[in-house]
């Protein structure tokens, strides 16, 4: 009776909270390109209206932390999937919204610090589409490619991607196809590969 009554207390007195798995998390580069980096998990938090190269997250165990792109190699939160790539000078978090053969990420330049200006280094005013990158990652490749905003340099540099579907080929190769388009277009190549 005296251990049942211990039990009950210590159960009463145990944080079930701090318990309970999260299904974010961050997996940080390690110093050695060769060995996998950490995993961290916990909540994290997508603050609107900054950069995208950091992140915040709380812990299990309920301290809070901040990672920069420059060190993490990606990252889930909620439903959503980063990976840590290349942009200009720095790294950023490009959200990924197609997986497979050809992966798509997205990324909003709308919050990115270019440094230096006369407007303290953020970029002012400009077109929605000046902001919107888009970036392609083959299967089995660790490099990005920037999809291009004018379609001569989309032709020059995506369309060979797509050599192996003739129909997809000649989407990008014809005067119709437009950068927004891409999603569709990468969704149509895999599907059928």
């Amino acid at each position: 009776m005296k251990n049942l009554i211990i039990i009950t207390i210590f159960l009463l007195c145990f944080d079930i909270s701090s318990a309970q798995k999260t299904n974010d998390y961050v997996v940080l580069i390690h110093l050695n390109p060769y060995l996998p980096g950490d995993t961290v998990y916990g909540d994290i938090f997508l603050p609107k209206n900054i950069s995208n190269c950091m992140l915040k997250i709380k812990l299990l165990n309920g301290k809070k932390e901040t990672y920069y792109a420059e060190k993490v190699k990606c990252y889930q939160a909620k439903e959503y999937f980063f990976e840590s790539i290349p942009y200009l000078d720095t790294r950023v978090f490009a959200k990924r919204i197609q997986e497979g053969t050809i992966s798509l990420y997205f990324y909003d330049a709308k919050y990115h610090y270019f440094g230096g200006g006369a407007i303290g280094g953020v970029l002012g005013a400009v077109s929605e589409s000046a902001n919107t990158r888009y970036f392609i990652k083959l299967k089995n490749q660790y490099t990005y490619i920037e999809v291009p905003h004018s379609l001569k340099k989309i032709r020059e540099t995506i369309a060979p991607i797509f050599k192996d579907n003739k129909e997809c080929y000649d989407k990008i190769m014809s005067n119709e196809f437009k950068e927004s388009q891409i999603s569709e277009l990468i969704k149509e190549f895999n599907s059928k590969m």
